[in-house]
């Protein structure tokens, strides 16, 4: 039935409850949509065992957050105890996202700039990257240029 057990500190760091506050409610509380969490129990009370979840818990003060939740259950069929951990990856999905949004201007700027630009490995001088631009000043397409070194295309004169 989902109720609480018992939390370590951790949890209640994360969701802003105490121990005494949780301990032998039914844990519906702590999942921002409750029909999420029926789909989740479903599943887990089937495969007994559940490994990175995406989903959004809900802390004390009402505000959600994005987590990851892993589940275990007991082999045995009697055994109704259900061990969970929860990660709170907000911070590292802000991150991603800021991340994405970065490479997406940076490969915007990069390929339609109107110059020929080159991203090239600083030990051997390898072009890992190659603009699309319309000034082909040696003849070669950025095809040409990647996997190859500058001595290798003949681009320095």
């Amino acid at each position: 039935n989902g109720t609480i057990l018992d939390v370590n500190p951790a949890f209640e760091r994360c969701y802003g409850y105490t121990r005494n506050q949780v301990l032998g409610r039914e844990d519906t509380f702590l999942w921002a949509d409750p029909l999420e969490r029926e789909r989740y129990v479903e599943r887990l009370v089937h495969k007994r065992s559940i490994q990175q979840h995406r989903c959004r818990g809900r802390r004390a003060d009402g505000s959600t957050f994005e987590a990851l939740i892993s589940s275990e259950t007991g082999s045995d069929d009697e055994d109704l105890l259900v061990i969970s951990s929860i990660t709170d990856v907000t911070q590292r999905e802000d991150l991603l996202e800021r991340l994405r949004r970065s490479e997406a201007r940076f490969a915007t700027a990069f390929n339609f700039a109107p110059l020929n630009l080159t991203l090239s490995r600083l030990s051997d001088g390898t072009f890992l990257e190659v603009n699309r631009t319309d000034d082909h000043v040696q003849g070669l397409s950025p095809e040409d240029y990647k996997g190859r070194t500058s001595l290798e295309t003949g681009s320095w004169l």
